[in-house]
């Protein structure tokens, strides 16, 4: 469509060309026009040749020459003609420049699906105004040619480039495919993004269930101290009971808002905080820390832990359900801030840094990090003592990484000399990919290991995927409260194995750790309970708190008045307890062998006088949970 005359003017004075039409269709205009740069171009020329102006329309054959034309999507404003940004939104499929190169809007054009919707990240934010989207799609689309938006994004103001001219879009509607495209700095002319999405078949859920889903978050501890009285929406101080529960630089969630903020600095008890409150506090609010920064989990279950820049909690809820939920916190539109940064503009670690040189202080776990050449958001560093430190794990923000260059934190002062950078790839959504059942994880992204399933696979900070083990449960069912003595132990013969290990040394005196003769089986969970033969005959029941090899580390006990001599039984009680639950469970890791099990429940009846017989069976826990249900006959 060509040029809609009436919707322009030029003021031959300041040489001002505005837009005087409609506003988009979007915001209430009724009938806005846009124009290509050449249709542009050639009203001006077309005016300019005239032997006088009319209307409003000053420009005729008297006044010097507006506009240039090095090809047909690259426009010049010459002679202090120009254009604001309201005329640039008007304008597309090319770049305009003016004041000789001081201001210069470039072209973007995506191609994509026809009701894509984009957003803008230019400068560290995301752009608040998204006028190229339509209801339905873009701007000045071609469906022909599959282009959905057609417009222009200044890229230079004031002589200087906004970011290196660099333009990230991405596309982020809840319940499509999310998708980010990189500009690493405009040209002029058109420059392309390639931004589409399709309905995501594991994010089904509507939008507003999703948002119900508040007891998926990242682990949090009570900081044991409460808000202290009525704190206003939009003030920048947290009045607290207690500010020595807090330090600077750590990350705060107040109540059940899920909103969450940063320290930045304390003043006795009242904390300056990274942003205004969101929601005012009635007072008493418990307030949460979150755990951010770099978290060790030990996804695998081989005792050793990987490093991730996340721990994250998804409570009650299926891997698919935490899947949607970590996409519902990134979506466009997005009012919540994840990890310190609006959650439209978390993408996840772009960048490894190794550290090397001079270091100095204590960075925060997670703060703002700059450089002579950029910004960044630091998600992680192995260590916050800096002169420890030897990795640092970013978001680049604006600029570009450093190379040799000194990064200081912005809350912290600490300061770190970067040597060489690694580039991570960015995944879309942040969190990873579902399959459905099993969330396959992004670089860095870490899940409470009792969270995962072995079907699951996380990406630790070194780059190396983890698979969790195969946690399998045992449950007995049908039990009575307070009644019910329940034993689960090993099986041999169809009874019960006491001789499953013998002891490798007498235990006589007070000790914390028991050896066996051979080792403890693979799959065995670090906490439970041990059955240990005594001199008299007694099988005395042990907690222990965590295992090695041959050795289990017990609760301290007094072994001197009834020995164990070496030689010994013992064996592993997986349920051993007075019913506190109408079902009782033990989970271990399935190795590849199934584990023979000798159930037992017994009620004497002395409390409600209804005894039964003492049940007994044998089962067994392989690669998928099992069960077994108690028979109450009466012994009566």
């Amino acid at each position: 469509m060509p040029i809609v005359i009436g919707d322009w003017s030029v003021d031959r004075t300041t040489k001002n060309i505005r837009y005087v039409g409609n506003d988009h269709v979007r915001f209430g205009g009724a009938s806005p026009s846009y124009a290509t740069v050449i249709e542009f171009h050639r009203w001006l020329q077309d005016l300019a040749d005239d032997a006088s102006y009319s209307g409003n329309d000053e420009l005729d054959i008297t006044d010097v020459t507006p506009s240039e034309r090095a090809t047909d999507n690259y426009v010049t404003l010459i002679n202090g003609y120009n254009i604001d940004a309201t005329a640039a939104e008007h304008l597309y499929d090319g770049s305009i420049v003016q004041g000789g190169g001081t201001d210069i809007w470039d072209g973007i054009v995506n191609f994509g699906n026809a009701d894509v919707q984009i957003q803008i990240i230019q400068n560290g934010v995301v752009l608040s105004d998204d006028w190229w989207n339509t209801a339905t799609g873009g701007l000045n689309a071609d469906a022909t040619a599959g282009i959905s938006h057609r417009f222009m994004l200044k890229t230079r103001t004031a002589g200087t480039d906004i970011d290196l001219r660099k333009v990230l879009g991405t596309a982020r509607r809840f319940g499509k495919s999310y998708q980010e495209f990189s500009i690493n700095g405009t040209s002029r002319g058109n420059n392309v993004l390639a931004l589409a999405d399709a309905n995501d078949l594991n994010n089904p859920t509507a939008e507003g269930t999703v948002a119900t889903w508040n007891e998926i978050d990242n682990v949090k501890t009570d900081s044991t101290t409460t808000v202290s009285g009525v704190n206003n929406t939009g003030q920048a101080i947290l009045n607290v009971v207690s500010g020595a529960a807090f330090t600077a630089g750590e990350f705060i969630e107040i109540g059940t808002t899920l909103e969450q903020y940063q320290i930045l600095s304390i003043a006795t008890n009242a904390l300056t905080l990274s942003r205004n409150l969101d929601t005012a506090t009635a007072g008493g609010e418990t307030v949460w820390k979150i755990g951010y920064g770099y978290r060790s989990i030990d996804v695998d279950g081989n005792g050793t832990p990987e490093y991730y820049y996340s721990e994250w909690d998804k409570f009650s809820y299926t891997i698919n359900q935490f899947y949607q939920r970590m996409k519902w916190l990134v979506r466009d539109g997005s009012t919540l801030y994840v990890f310190g940064l609006p959650g439209e503009l978390f993408r996840g670690i772009t960048h490894q840094i190794a550290l090397s040189g001079t270091n100095s202080g204590t960075f925060k776990a997670n703060e703002h990090v700059s450089w002579a050449t950029g910004t960044g958001r630091m998600l992680a560093i192995d260590n916050t003592t800096a002169s420890a430190a030897t990795k640092m794990w970013i978001q680049l923000l604006t600029g570009v990484v450093p190379s040799t260059h000194l990064i200081t934190g912005a809350i912290s002062g600490a300061t770190a000399t970067s040597s060489t950078v690694t580039e991570r790839p960015i995944a879309k959504p942040f969190i990873g990919q579902s399959t459905g059942t099993a969330l396959i994880g992004a670089y860095g992204v870490g899940v409470e290991a009792a969270d995962l399933a072995n079907t699951d696979s996380m990406t630790a900070l070194d780059n190396n995927p983890y698979t969790p083990p195969n946690n399998v449960t045992f449950t007995v069912f049908g039990l009575v409260v307070g009644e019910d003595r329940v034993l689960v132990g090993p099986e041999s013969g169809g009874t019960l194995n006491y001789g499953q290990f013998t002891l490798n040394g007498t235990l006589n005196g007070v000790t914390t750790s028991v050896t066996i003769t051979g080792s403890i089986p693979a799959g065995t969970a670090q906490t439970g309970t041990l059955r240990i033969e005594r001199d008299d005959g007694l099988y005395s029941l042990h907690p222990f708190s965590a295992w090695s090899g041959s050795t289990f580390t017990i609760t301290s006990h007094d072994f001197t008045a009834n020995p164990a001599t070496s030689g010994n039984n013992a064996f592993l009680s997986y349920i051993d307890k007075l019913a506190t639950a109408t079902s009782e469970s033990f989970t271990a890791v399935y190795t590849g062998v199934a584990r023979p099990l000798f159930i037992r429940v017994r009620d004497g009846g002395t409390v409600n006088a209804t005894p039964i017989k003492t049940f007994e069976t044998t089962g067994s826990l392989g690669s998928a949970n099992s069960s077994t249900t108690a028979i109450r006959t009466p012994d009566v």
